[in-house]
């Protein structure tokens, strides 16, 4: 049976399970949740124990440091806004309202068969805590009828459904289902999907032909690269994922539907070959561990266009250049084949650059090389053969702290720094954004992008309005030293780069040290290492949060937490809410943070990972 013929059957199916009256045999929930799920689930996540994953952070590091009264706004914060996102938009319960209903497994994910049954899904495990999921489901359906929204209840046999139905802060109609049967909770944005996941708990025959996700081959490959006994367990089908997020967004966000699929571009430029992708979190796995992560990229080959440049080199860990201080927030170094890149790149770059354009890249390179007003430059030839594949990226938080203060630097290393000079000397001839700049001794170049359109009387154009705010890199400075091409995102961070004045990250006792394990663990060869001392990759967030700037905050740490409470919403208040001011100073508590280390090796059919934190308190 093909796949549209599959999905048709099933849709048939789900339409006949939601009218029939068939009864249903008394819900078994020994069984792993990932067997009630469907095979058209987008994204999964499980938690198996939920009062253990809460037992075991409570021993971390972090889970310590936590019950100090005095971190308390900062816990309070943070879960606040973890709380805050897709599950309390959309199904209108947060993490915390979990933490009271939920003794067992709670599993949640996105189900898209097709854009009609788009859904969010949560089941959860509420052995004894029945009263608790009652009360749960009064207060939200007494929160949407305070909205002037509809509350339906009806008794099915042992099931009592709630279906609320309101029109949410962006005007649009949204519907929940509450599904409460035993020790049972089901929660979904739609009717049918919430029926047939409560069908197939409950043993119908009908529902248990649809195939689950835990039969899914791709889903076996990622559960097979994991640790088999973990906190948490997550799995993503990354073309079906993409477009379930875009066609989410559009449904509840006030923005425009977007006008294409975001796998087209996928498509065209062959990295549809990314299948799948998901791993398993442990906490305190073992002594000198806080945190343990093992998963998988599943990425079969052969692989065709642009994936092409995605074939990594499997190296011994190497040490960092001197220039490299140990005050990083970051290190992460990867190392690729450059003439695979390049030989690989233009279905990439006419997809994503060119519109979906074929040629675009092609004559981009024709006109660098034969323009007479251009720079005459074969990209091949007298830059790309120069690069040895080596690339490093490093962050950090450059003193005064502040909101702009996390900066990021690429470097790629490379074999002749004379060919590299004069070729980006030729590149750069003549442009307007990137113009040639000293920094002491350095001969640089600094990105100058252009002035936003103005009127006449000095306020943004019509124009201006639709341009894109300036990406992290708009102001960057580059250079060609020490064995290295380093674009950084900033001049002053450049500065730092070329005269380092503290001990090098080579030399660091953390840094040895998680290093080590993660060699131990890959047997000394991957295709990236990666290495964060976290009381460094805090501390900028921490301070900003103190000072009541955290809003504001533009790191990559904020970044996450903003997109996954969804404060990130043009309409959301930028106002932090909880007072930071009463926190201790960041130096009493940089003890409980401890290193962070990882890598990633090429396979034959993808990528395996692994990434943990170590203990400072045994």
């Amino acid at each position: 049976m093909t796949q549209h013929h599959s999905l048709t059957a099933s849709l048939f199916l789900l339409c006949t399970l939601f009218f029939s009256a068939a009864s249903f045999a008394q819900i078994d929930l020994s069984v792993p949740m990932d067997r009630y799920f469907p095979y058209y689930t987008a994204q999964f996540t499980s938690i198996p124990d939920v009062a253990r994953l809460s037992s075991q952070f409570d021993q971390t590091d972090l889970g310590v440091l936590a019950t100090q009264p005095n971190m308390k706004p900062f816990h309070d914060s943070i879960s606040e806004q973890v709380s805050s996102g897709p599950l309390k938009d959309r199904l209108g319960i947060t993490l915390n309202d979990l933490r009271n209903v939920a003794n067992g497994e709670v599993a949640f994910g996105t189900i898209y068969p097709n854009k009609e049954l788009l859904a969010l899904a949560l089941m959860a495990n509420i052995s004894g805590h029945s009263a608790e999921a009652n009360q749960l489901v009064n207060k939200v359906s007494a929160n949407v009828q305070q909205k002037k929204g509809r509350v339906v209840r009806n008794q099915v046999g042992t099931a009592l459904f709630v279906q609320l139905d309101f029109v949410d802060d962006n005007g649009k109609n949204q519907k929940i289902v509450y599904i409460i049967d035993g020790d049972l909770m089901v929660v979904c944005d739609n009717l049918m999907i919430a029926k047939l996941l409560w069908q197939k708990a409950s043993n119908n025959a009908a529902a248990a032909s649809v195939k689950p996700i835990a039969a899914s081959a791709y889903y076996q490959m990622i559960k097979q690269h994991s640790s088999p006994k973990s906190e948490s367990f997550s799995f993503v089908q990354i073309d079906r994922y993409a477009e379930a997020v875009q066609l989410l967004n559009d449904k509840y966000s006030a923005g425009n539907l977007a006008s294409k699929s975001p796998t087209d571009k996928m498509k065209k430029s062959g990295l549809i070959g990314f299948r799948a992708a998901g791993g398993s979190l442990q906490l305190k796995p073992a002594a000198g561990f806080n945190r343990f992560v093992k998963g998988y990229i599943y990425a079969p080959k052969p692989w065709t266009g642009s994936m092409n440049m995605y074939q990594l080199v499997n190296v011994p860990c190497p040490e960092p250049p001197a220039w490299i201080s140990s005050k990083i927030s970051t290190y992460t170094v990867i190392q690729g084949t450059p003439e695979l890149v390049y030989d690989n790149i233009a279905p990439f770059f006419d997809a994503y650059f060119g519109e979906g354009e074929q040629g675009v890249w092609a004559d981009v390179v024709e006109g660098l090389e034969q323009d007479p007003m251009g720079p005459q430059i074969n990209l091949k030839n007298d830059l790309v053969r120069y690069f040895d594949g080596q690339l490093i990226v490093i962050s950090q938080a450059l003193e005064p702290l502040g909101v702009d203060s996390e900066c990021t630097a690429y470097a790629l290393r490379v074999k002749d720094v004379n060919a590299i000079r004069s070729a980006l000397e030729r590149l750069f001839n003549g442009d307007k954004e990137i113009l040639p700049d000293k920094l002491g001794q350095y001969n640089i170049w600094q990105c100058v992008p252009k002035p936003k359109k103005t009127s006449s009387l000095n306020l943004p154009s019509a124009s201006a309005k639709k341009e894109k705010p300036e990406g992290p890199m708009a102001h960057a400075a580059i250079a060609v030293e020490n064995g290295y091409l380093i674009i950084a995102s900033k001049k002053e961070y450049l500065a730092q780069l070329l005269n380092p004045t503290a001990q090098p990250l080579k030399d660091s006792v953390g840094f040895k040290r998680t290093m080590a394990v993660a060699k131990q663990r890959c047997g000394d060869s991957a295709c990236m290492w990666v290495y964060s001392p976290t009381e460094n990759n805090y501390r900028l967030n921490y301070e900003l949060f103190k000072a009541g700037k955290s809003v504001e905050s533009k790191t990559m740490l904020s970044r996450i937490i903003k997109a996954i409470s969804g404060t990130d919403s043009p309409k959301t208040k930028k106002t932090q809410t909880v007072d930071g001011s009463s926190l201790p100073p960041f130096d009493q508590i940089k003890t409980y943070f401890g290193t962070s280390g990882g890598f990633s090796k090429m396979e034959a059919d993808g990528f395996s990972f692994e990434e943990f934190v170590l203990s400072v308190r045994q």
